[in-house]
């Protein structure tokens, strides 16, 4: 297998891991809602190794926010120190964009991905926009690299599974009270896991420590960080945060596209492309 061929097939398994976090981000633990209106209260279980960094990517992935537009910069960072005392430090940025009627916008070069790396060079790193458009129950899965576009339609998603793991046992929460953090009002909330001195043949207690700051206003989380000693360090915050209406250009795929080799635009294949805001 080629070199061209293999990176194709990491990219596209890190796509996979992006498009199914709704399931692989979901904590095991209990997960109750809080007051209503609040951020999702959870106490998670330890998660498996490189989940836990890639949910900060897809925080559109729950329920459509609507009339309560904005965009932002979503900066992700992961650290992590080896037994050498050297370090790895990688940062990306992506830009997030939701509009009144709920529309999502995820623009993300996938470089690298916490502790993944997916191109050798940043001219080489595929880069990808996420629309996810619930006025027509689709997603576009946008490649600027190679210029095409993938619609997934969602009219046959079934309804995720209702079910309850039991709280660990050594898990530990506590609320943070309040801060404005980039002119929003966020409420904090940390929980912290102990693993017992040999459960995994530790030789000491490891804390795994999760804090989130959840903003009511924008019903999002804008600051996340994650620390768990055998992964490194995990932070995604929002900044840069403008609450107006974004362009409405920006929840459309491009028309000069492609989708199996065939033109996406409104006149190409069985109207692929076509909007209800085309007909106004």
């Amino acid at each position: 297998m080629s070199t061209t061929q293999s990176r194709h097939l990491f990219v596209m398994a890190c796509l996979f891991t992006i498009l199914c976090l709704p399931s692989l981000a979901q904590p095991h633990g209990k997960r109750s809602e809080g007051k209503r209106g609040g951020p999702p209260r959870e106490v998670a279980a330890p998660p498996e190794p490189g989940f836990r960094f890639v949910s900060s990517l897809m925080r559109f992935s729950g329920k459509t926010v609507k009339n309560t537009p904005f965009s932002a910069t979503a900066e992700t960072e992961f650290v992590q120190t080896l037994s050498d005392g050297s370090r790895i430090a990688r940062k990306s940025t992506a830009f997030i964009a939701r509009d009144s009627e709920g529309r999502t916008r995820r623009e993300q070069t996938l470089g690298g991905i916490g502790p993944l790396v997916t191109a050798a060079t940043a001219d080489e790193a595929p880069k990808f926009v996420f629309i996810h458009d619930p006025l027509l129950d689709v997603e576009y899965i946008i490649d600027l690299n190679r210029r095409t576009v993938e619609k997934k339609n969602f009219h046959h998603r079934p309804p995720p599974a209702n079910v309850e793991f039991p709280k660990p046992a050594n898990a530990k929460m506590e609320a943070l009270g309040k801060q404005t953090l980039e002119g929003v009002e966020a409420e904090g909330t940390r929980s912290v896991i102990t693993i017992p001195v040999g459960q995994i043949g530790n030789d000491r207690a490891l804390e795994i420590v999760s804090e989130q700051w959840y903003a009511p206003a924008l019903q999002e989380i804008i600051l996340s960080k994650y620390s768990d000693p055998r992964f490194g360090e995990n932070t995604y915050r929002l900044t840069n945060i403008n609450r107006r209406e974004p362009d409405a250009a920006l929840f459309r795929p491009p028309v000069d596209f492609t989708a199996n080799g065939l033109p996406f635009g409104k006149d190409g294949p069985r109207g692929r492309g076509r909007h209800p805001d085309d007909e106004n």
